[in-house]
């Protein structure tokens, strides 16, 4: 596939490979959803239902606090101890920093149509929606902030 986008005997370089995302995510457009006219002051483009949930969503488990704004992320770094009981866990943006705060910490990903990314979490470990509340309803996974053991 790579030859047919960039030409026969095309180099798989980090060049080309940032050129193909690149590519890939202008054609990503989401927006004027139910939630965008919503916000856009259409009180009745949420359902009962839909509303329910985004009172849950930013009252009860503050899910808000992390995913915020028109992206719903941050586009901060958060170790949610994903990964970490694995033998050789990614350490994450440690690899960049260095900073043992930063060890096993991944970028909050936008929500934006989320139920068509699956699966999830930084290592496709949760598959689906579903499997995400239950993990953060039982309060997460025990996180390691060290590279010590």
């Amino acid at each position: 596939m790579f030859q047919s986008a960039f030409g026969a005997g095309a180099e798989i370089s980090l060049e080309n490979a940032g050129k193909a995302i690149a590519t890939f995510e202008r054609t990503v457009l989401s927006g004027n959803s139910a939630y965008d006219k919503f916000k856009a002051g259409d009180k009745r483009a949420l359902s009962a239902v839909q509303i329910r949930g985004w009172k849950v969503f930013t009252q009860k488990a503050k899910c808000d606090q992390c995913h915020e704004g028109i992206n719903f992320t941050t586009n901060e770094y958060h170790n949610l101890g994903v990964g970490m009981d694995k033998p050789n866990p990614d350490e994450g943006r440690f690899v960049v920093t260095k900073k043992p705060e930063d060890y096993g910490a991944f970028k909050t990903p936008t929500l934006r149509d989320i139920a068509r990314t699956a699966p999830y979490m930084h290592d496709g470990s949760v598959k689906t929606l579903e499997d995400v509340v239950e993990l953060y309803d039982r309060g997460g996974l025990p996180i390691r902030t060290s590279t010590r053991r």
